[in-house]
């Protein structure tokens, strides 16, 4: 579920997720959104073993309800629309570990947005618009500790402008990621269920700061894109980081050989971004994923 200043935009749901991993027996963990071992949105602080090599498919949908089309859109004075906002969000990325402490990954967005009307102006009819979104390579370290039981690692991701800027589908803009990774595996112990807890914190660098990125304006959407990611532009009078965001997840995790229950949370906050009362995004995002992984007999 998300918090947002307005309750009436409802939740991201997860609509499917295929994964093929190629991995050795023991490993007991998927893959994360866009790449490098993880569960949805939060990463572990291990890696696959050296040789690894996975690919995944997901898909995501998300939903901004009761929106208003007002005059301005139409160019008429009086007319106007309440409308729904249907998104769209399919994935495909591999991973692959370079060695028992590296490894990298690459993704690739396809998105849409359907427009759907409640009430207004009769001659407002459904509208939708697909493509290619931007691309994004990620690289995860894991710190060489001696201790089996605790993990650490870090965790950066680059965004390339390769959607279509007409279409919004694309940031124009190389977006950075930086993550700190802890884990407290606890799978090995024969006295207690078998469980993985995993903590990550780190800061986005949205710079995009001409135009911002997301629906902040309902009535222009093509100019806009829609979100995730969404923050707004950076006013004349404040510094690069006005938009930028804060994120963390947490999530624990019940490793076994054919399936793994989890549930995680997900945290994004817009660091010094000032969002109106009624705008269509909060300055802080929270999400509650319960999540269920089934294996094959190679795992």
């Amino acid at each position: 579920m998300h918090g947002r200043f307005r309750t009436r935009s409802a939740a991201v749901l997860l609509l499917a997720a295929a994964c093929v991993v190629w991995v050795v027996p023991t490993s007991s963990a998927s893959i994360a959104y866009n790449g490098t071992r993880g569960l949805l949105r939060t990463r572990s602080a291990d890696t696959f073993h050296k040789g690894t090599l996975g690919f995944q498919l997901s898909a995501n949908y998300g939903k901004q309800d009761d929106e208003l089309l007002s005059s301005a859109y139409f160019g008429v004075p009086g007319d106007s629309a309440i409308v729904d906002y249907h998104m769209f969000i399919a994935r495909v990325n591999a991973t692959y570990a370079l060695s028992d402490f590296f490894e990298i990954a690459g993704n690739l967005d396809v998105r849409s947005w359907v427009r759907t009307k409640q009430e207004g102006d009769p001659e407002l009819d459904t509208f939708t618009r697909g493509g290619i979104g931007d691309t994004d390579v990620s690289a995860k370290l894991a710190f060489p500790l001696p201790s089996e039981t605790f993990k650490m690692g870090a965790y950066g991701n680059v965004t390339f402008p390769t959607g279509s800027k007409e279409r919004g589908f694309t940031t124009d803009s190389n977006d950075i990621t930086v993550m700190g990774l802890a884990t407290i595996d606890l799978s090995d112990m024969q006295t207690f269920v078998p469980t993985r807890l995993h903590v990550n914190a780190g800061y986005r660098f949205n710079t995009q700061e001409d135009q911002g990125y997301g629906i902040f304006l309902p009535d222009y959407p093509d100019s806009n894109g829609f979100s995730p990611p969404g923050y707004p532009a950076v006013p004349t009078d404040e510094n690069d980081s006005y938009n930028d965001s804060f994120l963390f997840d947490a999530a624990v995790e019940f490793p076994a050989p054919q399936v793994t229950f989890f549930v995680e949370f997900d945290w994004q906050k817009l660091m010094n971004a000032a969002i109106p009362a009624d705008g269509s995004v909060s300055a802080s995002t929270y999400t509650l994923s319960p999540g269920v992984e089934f294996k094959g007999n190679k795992g």
